[in-house]
């Protein structure tokens, strides 16, 4: 699966989060799909459950946040 945009992204953030727990890449990618956007991959899934992890409410993107742990400023 191609990359997706940045407002995509942030878009299916919005979505994990507001799922909480029920969040799951399909249930977000039929959202964005009925939002007109296109799906995230499971690697911008397993991202958005890392910046669950690190405690971040804001989306950033996956290298920021690598940045930020190697620089030991996640969470």
């Amino acid at each position: 699966m191609s990359n997706c945009s940045q407002e995509t992204a942030r878009l299916g953030w919005a979505i994990f989060r507001s799922l909480g727990d029920d969040a799951t890449l399909i249930r977000i990618n039929e959202s964005l799909l009925a939002e007109g956007s296109g799906p995230v991959s499971d690697r911008t899934f397993r991202h958005y459950r890392r910046l669950a992890r690190c405690g971040f409410g804001q989306y950033m993107p996956i290298n920021e946040l690598d940045m930020r742990m190697k620089l030991g400023d996640a969470g």
